[in-house]
């Protein structure tokens, strides 16, 4: 009976010891979640999927019901004891694999160019940019980059922040903005010491100061306020409070979520000069000039209200138009959109693909704008000519670029090589040929022109010793509130255009970058130029290409 006692007892601790064990209320449950082993790769174009499985941006969510193919599905009747009943509505689904989506980026220069560009970023302290890298014959997309980066297995880490100290001067400048809880409505802007000081309070108007102290009442500030650390007129970043005086956080890679946007397609800018061999070739095709007319630069030209100068406020004399793209000379495009007019100039922008989206395979493309010619002023039928007042994004001027590289044919871009089907059938992307924008003569005028401008001109920065390419440089003013541009630190976009090799070009490139900071480095030749000079050099190597010039 002792033994058995025993026995008893001792299953009883065993079971009081399993049931305190401190992992009892831990189990494993099978899971499914995506894994991207080349994480950051291309992170715009592929996007991912959140921790719902939700598609978020990219090929991720414009084919999620292609790649998530069939769950199985068994749909029986059965009875009290569970047992099924054979009967009509029994419905059995089988599972089905997704389709694979085979993309037309190339891996190593995809890699390459991301590497390049995040380093241009971060020398010429811009806020972001990007490269397209098309073949201008077939309209695939051989890389689309943008910067900086984020990594789609960990993708929150757009949110980690770093501290950054400031000095009391610098704290000073800091703007604090309020907006209402429930109604979301600005209701404050003002600097720091305005808010946060009883003396600064004084200097705000009534109206702002009662509104304030209404915030106040229902929340803590630190709550509700939003901080700024400015650089330039509009050219901020915002920034977050510590316990440590002086010490405040910003994000680590300075834009936040930002990161996620694909600003190839979905934000627009003003191109500036890179504009300017459109408007070219389009004169070129319609008989208006030829490279070797002659414009007389002797100063600025009034149009209207405005007065049009030259980038470096140096005017050039007699100059040929050729001299007009090497020199990148703003008065000189205004004879050529005068000799076009706004109704041409705007019809022949429209086929070269601006004013509407390029049709390519990613959801959210921005079509850019273009007022209709009707409601052209004259000194918009002048400065459209150079790339101002007119919006476009960098996949638009790939792909218009293209139409000058390929003999004038307008191609649809595509970033999709195939899709292969459950079944095992493969649907290879076909060639879309939109429109012969220009002929073919037009085309090798043009890029004529533009190889001198890269052998001669501003764009000689971006050449590559023993190639022969054609470029062009860009910088362009950023519109603010009012629609007057801003001026100031980190008030331009710096770009860089071009195809190389020439004759028979490979590859297509368009380099962006937002508000560069560094020193003088705020213009395409300086900011850009490096970054494209670089990427082709590359390329070159890649392709196994030799060298067409001694």
């Amino acid at each position: 009976k002792d033994t058995l006692a025993q026995k008893s007892r001792a299953r009883d601790t065993a079971e009081a010891e399993r049931i305190l064990d401190p992992f009892r209320c831990i189990a494993l449950l099978p899971e499914h979640w995506r894994f991207y082993p080349d994480a950051t790769i291309a992170s715009h174009v592929v996007g991912f999927l959140n921790t719902n499985q939700e598609p978020q941006y990219g090929i991720e969510r414009t084919f999620n019901p292609q790649l998530r193919g069939q769950e199985g599905l068994i749909r029986t009747v059965s009875d009290p004891t569970g047992r099924q009943i054979l009967t009509s509505e029994q419905t059995i689904i089988d599972p089905q694999d997704g389709e694979i989506v085979v993309l037309t980026i190339d891996p190593t220069i995809q890699k390459e160019v991301e590497t390049i560009l995040a380093d241009g970023v971060r020398r010429f302290q811009a806020n972001s940019g990007q490269v397209v890298v098309l073949d201008p014959f077939k309209g695939r997309i051989l890389a689309m980059a943008n910067a900086p980066l984020f990594d789609r297995n960990v993708y929150g880490g757009v949110y980690e922040k770093e501290a950054v100290v400031l000095s009391l001067e610098r704290e000073r400048g800091i703007v604090v903005e309020l907006y209402h809880p429930l109604t979301n409505i600005r209701v404050v802007k003002a600097y720091l010491p305005d808010v946060t000081t009883v003396t600064g309070r004084k200097r705000l108007s009534e109206k702002t100061r009662s509104a304030l102290e209404e915030i106040e009442r229902a929340y803590d500030l630190e709550d509700v306020a939003r901080y700024y650390l400015y650089y330039g007129e509009n050219d901020r970043t915002e920034i977050f409070p510590t316990d440590v005086t002086g010490v405040w956080l910003k994000y680590q890679n300075t834009i936040g979520v930002g990161a996620y946007l694909n600003r190839v397609v979905q934000e627009t800018y003003e191109p500036g000069s890179i504009l300017k061999p459109i408007t070219m070739a389009i004169a070129l095709d319609q008989g208006e000039v030829v490279p070797t007319d002659i414009y007389d630069d002797t100063g600025p030209v009034q149009v209207d209200e405005y007065t049009i100068k030259n980038a470096l406020l140096v005017y050039y004399g007699k100059v040929t138009m050729t001299n007009c793209l090497e020199l990148s000379i703003n008065t000189c495009m205004t004879s050529v959109s005068a000799k076009l007019g706004p109704k041409l100039l705007y019809s022949m922008l429209l086929r070269f693909g601006f004013g509407r989206v390029t049709g390519m395979e990613l959801d959210d493309e921005l079509p850019g704008s273009i007022r209709p010619w009707r409601n052209w002023s004259r000194a918009l039928l002048a400065t459209a000519s150079f790339g101002q007042g007119i919006t476009v994004t960098p996949m638009q001027m790939a792909s218009a670029f293209g139409v000058l590289a390929n003999g004038g044919k307008l191609l649809r871009p595509t970033i999709i090589d195939s899709i292969r089907h459950a079944d095992g059938t493969v649907e290879k992307a076909p060639v879309r040929v939109l429109d012969q924008v220009i002929t073919a003569e037009a085309s090798e005028t043009i890029t004529a022109m533009l190889v001198s401008a890269a052998e001669k001109g501003f764009a000689k920065a971006g050449r590559v010793p023993g190639y022969r390419i054609a470029a062009k440089t860009g910088t362009s003013q950023i519109a603010g509130p009012g629609g007057r541009y801003e001026t100031g630190t980190g008030s331009t976009t710096a770009s860089f255009a071009g195809y190389g090799p020439v004759p028979n070009p490979r590859f297509v490139i368009i380099v962006k970058m937002d508000r560069p900071k560094y020193r003088e480095t705020v213009h395409g030749a300086a900011a850009a130029a490096p970054i494209f000079k670089e990427i082709a050099a590359f390329l070159f190597r890649y392709y196994g290409i030799p060298p067409n010039e001694e």
